[in-house]
This record gives structure tokens, sequence and C-alpha cells, in this order.
């Protein structure tokens, strides 16, 4: 239909959709890693790529599109899991698996760029 876009028509859609392919199933792993639910793991994953897609003009290079948007990973999941509906929802007991978290995400940063 004319005046109708579709995302093969933006250069960056065409970017993120090669990075989804390549790297969503990781990108949701490593959020059901943090969060420990999959429905929330999903819902990081998918703002994950939105970001990506907003943000993919300051991508510099410095770093593989993995490094990139395994920090944005992270750093969502993180944010979550700091958030107050997060910590209404989950009993502080449970906290247990977050205990020594830096020394666990540089393991699995490790098992997963080596």
């Amino acid at each position: 239909m004319k005046g109708m876009h579709t995302m093969a028509d933006d250069p960056r859609g065409e970017q993120l959709e090669y990075l989804m392919r390549r790297f969503g199933q990781k990108v949701q792993k490593l959020a059901y890693y943090y969060v420990r639910d999959r429905h929330q793991a999903e819902d990081i994953a998918q703002e994950v790529f939105c970001r990506v897609y907003r943000h993919l003009d300051r991508f510099r290079g410095e770093s593989s599109y993995y490094t990139w948007i395994y920090r944005i990973t992270v750093n969502l999941c993180k944010d979550y899991l700091r958030s107050a509906y997060f910590r209404r929802m989950i009993p502080w007991g449970e906290f247990r698996y977050l205990e020594n978290l830096r020394q666990r995400e540089a393991r699995l940063f490790e098992a997963v760029e080596g």
C-alpha cells in the first residue's frame, strides 16, 4: 500500500531484525537468569530491543553488539530488581540468589564471551 512503511524499509529496522534473530534468545536467557520469571524476562527482552532500536545511532562500535546488548539487558534487570513493584511482590527471604551478583555476572559474561 502506498504510504505504508515496514521495518524492512528502515535500515535500522533491518539491523534490529538481525540483532533480534542473532541475540534474542541469549537476551531472554540472561534476563531470566536475573529475574527468575519467564514472563518478566520476555518483557525485559522486548524492552531491551526497543532501546536498541532507539539508540542504534549511538552505538560507537567500541565493543561487540552483544556486549552492548548484554549491558542494556543487565541494567534493565537490575532496574527491575530494584523496583518497588518487585520488592512488594517477592518476600525478602527469597533474595538469596541475588547474593554475590557481581561475581555471578562476571562469570556469566566470561562464559558467554569466552
